[in-house]
């Protein structure tokens, strides 16, 4: 334990200095949780709202028009450029209209429209766009031939492309990564530069992929699936290999992890490259491993984000027992996964938190020495770092420490105001 009791029997103080107020929520909105997103040092903040039936795009205190369904918000560092993924229906046809409201404007729109993210180079935002999409077994919109849009840049079609999770960017912004898949129905892991060069690496069934912070080189999960078109009915086993960039084939393997787990993925890599950590699956329970390591305790129904500290040497985890889970057969290890229910804490080496209703964005310091995470109890968030907590509130994002290593900034939504907040811890 690492005195998270006091949070839990709601005995520790509240620290912090006053927080300010970002922006106020239009009136007679409701705001819809987990869609707050912050720029730099909460400069200014996107998210959505629900009223009468409808969702609503709204960047500071800006309400956008109505939609049947909004979702991905997202803001670029500067504050400069925001993006939202809208739906609306046509009751004349079977089919709706996806599109990006990119800087309030209307783009892409077709049948299909992925998930979204702006890149922090330029401000541009990169999805996959399809003129079609089949409802599979799970419940989930899978597209038909695809194209990936980034600026200016657009792909030729996949017949495959990930649906779950956005492209992926290094933090400078210059390198984009997702998975596609042509033809034969192989998956690649496609990278894109700033110059809109374009390029596959790895093939099979290729589920997810990280890229390496500093570019090089990406983590991305695989398996070596039986069962034919029934795959999905049986148990898999999934594995981590990471690969460079800077080669093709087997001259560009580093190295495959988790062959002594029953399944491994969600690769997240360290701050400086050198260390991935991921997911791993045993006798039913999951755990956390780093780069090699064959013997992690495996003890919580799911494991949800990780966290390396800046050296690569230890992970934290959100983690979940007694929960119920959307995926199973392996795949409770890949990124995307809704868990409902159970009691939640956070882990990083032999220390767990006290439970929580719900745990989220384990953040460590610069220097790895502390850790700080939300948590809800009694239906509202606070912030905590070791026994102190921040004031409790409706939502919580964008959790950064301070340079000097003193404080947590981050967002919140309290009543009907957005603000931006300060733990100060030493």
């Amino acid at each position: 334990m690492f005195g998270l009791a006091l949070l839990a029997l709601s005995l520790a103080p509240v620290f912090g200095s006053d927080p300010r107020v970002v922006a106020k929520i239009p009136d007679g909105c409701t705001f819809v949780e987990g869609s707050l997103r912050f720029a730099r040092e909460g400069s200014k903040c996107v998210y959505v709202v629900a009223k009468d039936g409808k969702k609503y795009p709204v960047v500071g205190a800006t309400l956008g028009a109505a939609y049947d369904e909004v979702d991905w918000p997202s803001i670029d560092p500067t504050g400069s450029h925001t993006a939202f993924r809208v739906f609306e229906r046509n009751p004349h046809k079977k089919v709706g209209t996806f599109s990006v409201l990119y800087d309030g404007k209307l783009i892409g729109s077709d049948t299909w429209v992925g998930p979204l993210a702006i890149d922090s180079a330029k401000g541009a935002v990169a999805f996959w766009t399809a003129h079609g999409y089949s409802n599979t077994a799970d419940g989930h919109l899978e597209p038909g031939a695809a194209s990936l849009v980034w600026g200016k840049f657009k792909s030729a079609k996949y017949q495959y492309a990930e649906f779950r999770s956005p492209p992926l960017f290094t933090p400078d912004g210059t390198l984009l990564v997702t998975t596609a898949a042509r033809g034969s129905g192989d998956w690649n892991v496609i990278t894109v530069d700033e110059k809109g060069k374009d390029d596959k690496h790895g093939s099979g069934s290729i589920f997810e992929a990280a890229v390496r912070p500093t570019g090089h080189a990406v983590a991305y999960v695989f398996g070596n699936l039986h069962g034919d078109q029934y795959w999905m009915d049986r148990a898999q086993q999934l594995y981590v290999a990471l690969v460079s960039l800077d080669e093709h084939g087997i001259k560009g393997a580093i190295g495959v992890y988790g062959e002594k787990y029953d399944s491994s993925g969600s690769p997240v890599f360290s701050a400086d490259g050198f260390h991935v950590a991921f997911k791993v699956l045993k006798n039913g329970k999951m755990g956390a491993a780093i780069d090699d390591q064959q013997d992690v305790r495996c003890e919580d129904d799911f494991v949800d984000e990780l966290a390396l500290d800046p050296k690569g040497s230890e992970v934290a985890y959100v983690a979940c027992r007694g929960c119920k889970l959307d995926s199973k057969n392996g795949r409770q290890i890949l990124r995307g996964v809704s868990a409902t229910g159970g009691k939640w804490t956070v882990v990083h080496g032999d220390k767990r938190s006290a439970e929580f209703q719900r745990t989220r964005f384990p953040t460590w310091s610069m220097e790895g020495r502390q850790l700080a995470f939300a948590a809800r109890h009694q239906g509202k968030w606070r912030v905590v770092a070791g026994a102190k907590q921040g004031e409790p509130c409706d939502e919580v994002a964008d959790l950064a420490w301070t340079d000097d290593g003193h404080g947590v900034s981050y967002g919140s939504v309290l009543g009907g105001e957005v603000r931006w907040c300060r733990l100060d811890v030493e």
